[in-house]
């Protein structure tokens, strides 16, 4: 086989790869922000994990105020997962976006790891406001069927500023 051949048959494959783990991460942010459940949990493997952590040390705009309240922990397997998605508000209750950018991909053969930035904006009483923003660290594997799925996603708050009338189901909030 020409050599040529090969290196653009590479290419293009790194291409489709990147493509397919991008649209992975936006069918996530889709499905959370609807309550989307079964589409959602179909962003990870069997045996996947979502850990929530915080670095952020106040909320936004209160340098003297306590530490944000944020749902920190870990949430691994399907059990534990369709817990945590079946505990996030959607609409028509409360309407919010995870805005997720600059998605920087490095491929290892059937795995690969991604870093995104994300912002969550809520509507709070008929206006917009920055919920928090942080990045997304993810692990993901091709599956057998040929998608990527999450393996791990570590979401690393850098920001939470939660509403003091903000809606909420009681269980884990993904901010």
């Amino acid at each position: 086989m020409d050599d040529h051949f090969v290196q653009i048959s590479a290419r293009l494959s790194a291409l489709e790869a990147e493509r397919d783990i991008t649209e992975t991460i936006n069918r996530y942010s889709h499905a959370i922000d609807y309550g989307l459940a079964d589409e959602w949990l179909a962003c990870f493997t069997v045996d996947g994990a979502i850990e929530v952590r915080s670095t952020a040390t106040r909320s936004a705009g209160d340098e003297s105020g306590p530490p944000p309240v944020t749902h920190v922990g870990r949430f691994a397997g399907r059990e534990q997962l369709l817990e945590f998605i079946h505990a996030q508000s959607r609409p028509p209750a409360a309407w919010h976006k995870h805005v997720v950018s600059q998605t920087r991909i490095q491929l290892d053969g059937e795995s690969a790891t991604a870093t995104s930035y994300l912002i969550r904006v809520d509507e709070s009483a008929g206006k917009l406001r920055l919920y928090s923003m942080g990045r997304y660290i993810d692990t993901l594997v091709r599956s057998i069927d040929g998608r990527w799925r999450i393996a791990e996603r570590i979401v690393d708050l850098e920001l939470v500023s939660p509403a003091p009338d903000a809606p909420h189901r009681g269980g884990p909030s993904l901010p």
